[in-house]
């Protein structure tokens, strides 16, 4: 198995270093993180597992995977370093990619010409109300409706943190760090043009709330809503049907996309088992590259779209 750096204490550590740990790869992590580990008592099962060095210099130098678990605007600068070296065969990377969805297709294709084996951490893909909803697409016509909403009230609404996730300019905001998550898996299912899109918020570089519109060729039209700062929490996928009857209609009520996960161990990070998968198909060929990284590509396309076609509405 591989030995992983890991660069970024947030994220990093409790998610992708258990997840890794669990696949049975090796970390690397800079001294610096030491406190952060140690105030994660759920952590301590894998200290083994770990080799402290000094610096992120002496992660990029010593590793053979390789964990961005940055905000996009330090994710993208660190990737140029990354891929120019050699030793670097495996790369795990953060959504978005880069703040712009113009920056993501240009990091998009320098990855792929370094030709380095990396994932993008879209996990809603490994979700089963994805993949419940993926077959359930499958049995319906154009005139039918797809309705996916999504409400929930944000960390940095939570406690109102000035942080990257709150604004647009960072790669955060509804759109780009929240959205993104079903904007990929949708763009995977074959939705690719926008009727409509509007974003709501205090303004166009902070908007909490966002509603788009989509079609994809011989699939239902998609309404797609989040609203990261709502009084409740509700995650729902229903498709409507003109042929159907109520009782074959398709219906998921949860409380957060993640509802449905197994429970954890302890105190870990529910989102564990999705890194897990997406760790997994780094170490096998479970997955066609070129058809993975076309599903990234066309998610960058969408997520373009999205963007030129949206309007601000001060709210």
């Amino acid at each position: 198995m591989a030995t992983f750096g890991i660069i970024g204490s947030g994220f990093g550590l409790y998610g992708y270093l258990p997840a890794l740990c669990q696949c049975s790869h090796d970390i690397v992590l800079p001294r610096r993180y030491i406190p952060r580990f140690k105030d994660r008592k759920e952590l301590a099962i894998y200290t083994n597992k770990i080799r402290w060095v000094l610096n992120e210099e002496a992660i990029l130098a010593e590793s053979e995977g390789l964990v961005l678990a940055l905000p996009p605007i330090l994710q993208s600068e660190y990737l140029f370093e990354s891929i120019s070296r050699s030793n670097i065969l495996y790369m795990l990377l953060e959504k978005p990619l880069a703040p712009t969805p113009n920056t993501s297709i240009d990091q998009l294709c320098n990855l792929i010409k370094a030709k380095r084996k990396f994932r993008i951490n879209y996990s809603f893909r490994y979700a089963d109300w994805a993949y419940k909803m993926k077959i359930a697409l499958k049995n319906t016509q154009a005139s039918d409706t797809l309705l996916i909403e999504w409400r929930f009230l944000a960390h940095h609404y939570r406690f109102d943190l000035n942080n990257w996730k709150r604004f647009n300019s960072d790669g955060g905001s509804v759109l780009r760090f929240y959205g993104i998550h079903i904007i990929s898996l949708l763009s995977e299912i074959g939705y690719d043009s926008v009727v409509n899109s509007m974003s709501f918020g205090v303004s166009s570089n902070e908007f909490s709330k966002w509603s788009v519109t989509l079609n994809g060729p011989g699939l239902p039209q998609c309404i797609l809503l989040v609203d990261s700062r709502s009084s409740i929490s509700l995650f729902r996928v229903d498709i409507s049907s003109t042929h159907n009857s109520d009782s074959d209609r398709f219906n998921i009520q949860l409380g957060d996309p993640f509802d449905q996960m197994p429970p954890s161990t302890g105190n870990e990070d529910r989102r564990i088992p999705f890194l897990k998968d997406l760790c997994i198909t780094l170490d096998a060929e479970l997955e066609d590259e070129q058809e993975i990284y076309q599903l990234y590509r066309s998610t960058n396309i969408l997520w373009q779209r999205i963007e030129d076609a949206t309007i601000f509405v001060r709210s």
